[in-house]
């Protein structure tokens, strides 16, 4: 078979050879941009991700700490306080771990002089809560032992707000490079949408150009020539030339052929050619919302035969879940006819098999040269990686590893958001602050293993006892907090506290071994006890250390 750089055929292949280099570019494009976030998603796992869980260890090591010498400080037990200095080199190794970090991070978070100076101030806060708590017990303390309990109150309150603080700005920095990403993302989404309306805008306008100049100049000749001989006037004879294509042969053998000629018909496969080679699952309707082409791509997208979408609406590829985008997605395809286009629009789609998936769908109306609908087309690409990327960074930053619960950071928002609400709508709502009793032995006597095991127990029971809109979270290794939403009156609060007591106090088999618990809780109520977070968290947090001190598994307020 001959094949010449003047035949149809080179140039439809010319067409087809610049598609596919346009899905060369997009794939390259894409696959850069997957490889982007797999690296960003590796900066955040080994860099951010450490630092704020240091900065979170950091202050819970403290307060542990801090906890342990204030309960040495009211028992007198000497135990306690060397289990409290026993906690100093494990603070020590988590800030040295923060500098070490800090030291090799090209932006660090945390200037190098603040870690130094922590360090610094709780090495003398440890010296002096050494010295101070060396003489527990004692019945009568000096002026000069007063003064230092006074100034080792100073330090620890100091101490604490710097902790807070650098481990603060390390959840803010990983916060801010989550955002940064999801900005990038966004961007190169639409980047990528650009690249493919680009590809196909130009690989139409070579197509239009070819046809130009290989359809519609000579086919125009040939039907002046029609026109002619249905007038019984004389054809135009073509200009014969040794570089003519088909069409060129076809208008001479139409000259030659003029009695018998009948009807002339061209085929345009190659456009079908494009179609199912380009880049993203494509769908053309027809201006009677009926699925006309698709592509191969959406094929495979959808996991349907070709065959079987001919003809349907287009609602089949969307998901039809009361609460999903698909619906409202469908509905809007009609609005394109009146030339309203739609860019990267978030919609939920269904494959055969009734997957719902996460996609972007693009969509434009075609109109002829009488300004004529012709149909719509219709681009589909799928964003679960995506999708499931951004869900995963929101559920590293506001819930708990362990339990699944809400974290600190996520309890402050629900907390926030329920005040403002409150105030709002004069409604109340409680604070029951949660420690456990019983919980130390556990994990001194059977392990962490197991410790973790009772902590995701407690966590499910807590869950059982509070409504769907409640908030429960954990703040500490076994402190916890619930946020009671919308009550009634402030004894529903004292109500859920007994429940919760009561469902705490049942023994529960971890292991094949029953372990028992106690519990102490402080409650402060919306607005009797505070107006704001501040408040009602010291309100709560003072109220459960004064059931503790009563004996535990109890619940106490501090009523005006």
């Amino acid at each position: 078979m001959k094949f010449s750089v003047n035949s149809i055929r080179s140039k439809i292949w010319l067409c087809v050879l610049i598609a596919l280099v346009g899905y060369l570019v997009a794939t390259m494009a894409s696959f850069y941009t997957n490889l982007k976030q797999y690296q960003n998603l590796s900066h955040l796992q080994e860099e951010h991700y450490p630092q704020a869980t240091l900065g979170s260890l950091l202050i819970n090591t403290f307060e542990l700490q801090a906890k342990v010498y204030e309960d040495a400080f009211l028992t007198g037990e000497q135990s306690l306080v060397i289990r409290a200095n026993g906690v100093k080199p494990k603070m020590l190794e988590v800030i040295d771990n923060i500098l070490v970090i800090v030291r090799k991070s090209s932006s660090p978070p945390i200037k190098k002089k603040e870690i130094l100076a922590i360090k610094e101030e709780y090495l003398a806060f440890a010296a002096l809560a050494e010295k101070v708590y060396a003489h527990t017990g004692a019945k009568d303390l000096s002026r000069d032992d007063q003064k230092k309990i006074r100034e080792l109150g100073q330090m620890q309150g100091a101490l604490r707000q710097g902790l807070k603080s650098i481990a603060a700005e390390l959840d803010q920095a990983l916060i801010s490079q989550i955002e940064k990403d999801k900005k990038k993302s966004l961007y190169t989404v639409l980047l990528l949408g650009s690249l493919f309306v680009t590809v196909m805008i130009f690989v139409g306008l070579i197509v239009d150009r070819v046809a130009t100049g290989l359809l519609v100049t000579p086919l125009s000749l040939v039907l002046e020539n029609i026109k002619r001989f249905s007038l019984g006037q004389s054809t135009i004879r073509p200009s014969p030339t040794k570089d003519s294509d088909e069409i060129g042969h076809l208008a001479m053998a139409f000259w030659d052929l003029t009695e018998n000629l009948k009807t002339t018909t061209v085929s345009k496969r190659y456009v079908d050619n494009i179609i199912h080679n380009m880049s993203g699952a494509l769908v053309v309707l027809n201006s009677d919302m009926t699925i006309q082409t698709i592509n191969q791509n959406a094929i495979e997208l959808f996991g349907y035969k070709e065959e079987e979408l001919i003809g349907q609406q287009p609602k089949v590829l969307f998901s039809h879940t009361a609460d999903a985008d698909g619906e409202m997605s469908a509905a809007k395809i009609p609005s394109i006819i009146t030339g309203e286009s739609v860019k990267t629009l978030d919609v939920t789609c269904r494959d055969s098999n009734g997957l719902i998936f996460p996609a972007h769908f693009s969509g434009s109306s075609m109109y002829n040269e009488a300004n004529e609908l012709q149909g719509i087309i219709c681009v589909f690409i799928d964003v679960t990686e995506l999708k499931n990327a951004e869900n995963k960074l929101k559920e590293m930053a506001h819930y708990d590893a362990l339990t699944g619960l809400a974290n600190r950071n996520l309890f402050f928002q629900s907390l926030e958001h329920a005040v403002h609400d409150a105030k709002r709508h004069n409604r109340l709502f409680a604070l029951l602050y949660l420690d456990l009793d019983k919980f130390k032995p556990i994990n001194d006597t059977w392990g962490h293993d197991v410790g973790d095991q009772v902590l995701k127990e407690v966590s499910n029971r807590l869950i059982e006892c509070v409504r769907s809109d409640d908030t429960v979270a954990r703040i500490g290794g076994d402190e916890f907090i619930v946020l009671l939403s919308a009550l009634k009156e402030p004894v529903d609060s004292e109500r859920i506290a007994k429940k919760i007591i009561e469902k705490i106090l049942d023994p529960m088999l971890v292991k094949n071994h029953s372990h028992s618990l106690g519990i102490s809780i402080g409650l402060s109520v919306f607005p009797d006890d505070g107006d704001s977070m501040e408040v009602l968290i010291a309100q709560a947090d003072a109220a459960m250390y004064r059931a503790k001190n009563e004996g535990g598994n109890r619940f106490f307020r501090f009523k005006k």
